[in-house]
């Protein structure tokens, strides 16, 4: 995979870690020998380890990203797969990208917190309502869509499972 910038970079290494990177010298707002002082300097600031929080912007890709990823769950009805959106120029699963985004503690753009309150304060879906009213971070918006997802996946796996016993036209 080639990353254009730092942020993709990071992003991209933490979704699918590679055996060997090979950086630039040159690379847009990383280069080979910064990567290298980072990674051995103790304070750590400057880099984002898997699961922890991170401390540097969440990147453009990785925001537009998980506003697609809002409007994916919204729309998704439970039926069928999980859905994906395309990040890095890869098709990839919206509870990766929640797990991409819950390590910034940037706060979200208005339009994507409010989609989400939305979604929280419906009857079907109160969970998440409390923690998103509290803090309107990447972190706890990640936090409640892989809990939305997961509870979606639950309900559908028992509704499918309901309706394996039944006989041919009785669902």
């Amino acid at each position: 995979m080639t990353y254009t910038d730092r942020s993709l970079a990071l992003d991209g290494f933490n979704l699918n870690p590679p055996d060997l990177a090979v950086l630039d010298i040159k690379m847009p707002r990383m280069d080979g020998t910064r990567r290298s002082a980072s990674r051995d300097d103790a304070a750590g600031a400057s880099r984002c380890r898997y699961g922890e929080k991170c401390s540097m912007p969440i990147s453009a890709d990785l925001n537009e990203a998980f506003d697609k990823a809002v409007n994916e769950l919204i729309a998704w009805d439970g039926g069928g797969d999980e859905p994906s959106v395309n990040f890095g120029g890869q098709s990839t699963l919206i509870s990766a990208i929640a797990g991409l985004a819950e390590r910034h503690n940037d706060t979200m753009p208005a339009s994507v917190f409010w989609r989400m309150v939305g979604y929280a304060n419906r009857p079907d879906h109160m969970m998440g309502a409390s923690e998103l009213s509290e803090d309107s971070s990447y972190s706890t918006g990640a936090w409640c869509l892989l809990q939305w997802v997961q509870n979606i996946k639950e309900q559908f796996g028992k509704s499918q499972a309901g309706r394996a016993g039944l006989p041919r036209g009785s669902a």
